[in-house]
């Protein structure tokens, strides 16, 4: 390989990345909306479930003044990635480790769970409407007919299928969780349909 083939390659590279530089959103918080009572007006909040990651559930406070932040490219400033960032104690000083938010989901449901980890789980990409409205950007559309290629092409699309449910906690007992319905009526009986607004 020539000298020329490599600094082409690095050209290239330092062009795409000036192209899509990753842009940090402004902190927000995440609340609630609901019809149900004891989960309206509430906050998004993780529940802890070992070092460096968290279950997603619904708290009356934050742990932290606005702890989320959105990671997106510029000139997609409504969709990205949703992280937060937890501080803990290395024996030198303060370490801050980013999490991100992504979902898992097991055969006997269909519902997946939430959770912000620094785990090498794949990020999942969220999306804001003007209201402020978190959903999911699902790039597949076939929910009306065979995957049609021009949908694809056409970008992402958001949907919104958040639900609060009951379920055992990370270590035992039963807490309301956030849930994300992967088809049809939620199986769990326990859940009720929530919004989460960006504010």
């Amino acid at each position: 390989m020539n000298l020329t083939a490599i600094l082409s390659g690095a050209f290239a590279i330092a062009a795409l990345a000036q192209q899509s530089p990753t842009v940090k959103s402004e902190p927000f918080n995440l609340i609630v909306l609901s019809s149900n009572p004891v989960y309206n007006g509430t906050y998004l909040n993780g529940l802890r479930a070992g070092p460096y990651i968290s279950k997603m559930g619904f708290s009356n406070t934050t742990y932290k003044n606005k702890p989320y932040y959105l990671n997106t490219t510029k000139g997609s400033e409504n969709s990205g990635h949703l992280c937060s960032a937890y501080t803990g104690i290395a024996p030198s000083n303060n370490l801050t480790i980013p999490l991100n938010f992504w979902l898992d989901n097991s055969l006997s449901t269909n519902l997946a769970s939430s959770w912000m980890s620094a785990t090498g789980k794949t990020t999942d990409g969220v999306g804001f409407d003007e209201q402020g409205l978190m959903g999911l950007r699902i790039g597949g559309h076939d929910d009306t007919k065979m995957p049609d290629a021009k949908q694809v092409v056409g970008g992402p699309k958001v949907l919104y299928r958040w639900v609060a449910c009951k379920e055992f906690g990370p270590y035992g007992g039963v807490v309301d969780t956030l849930m994300w319905v992967v088809g049809g009526e939620p199986q769990n009986p326990t859940c009720y349909d929530v919004s989460l607004k960006r504010v």
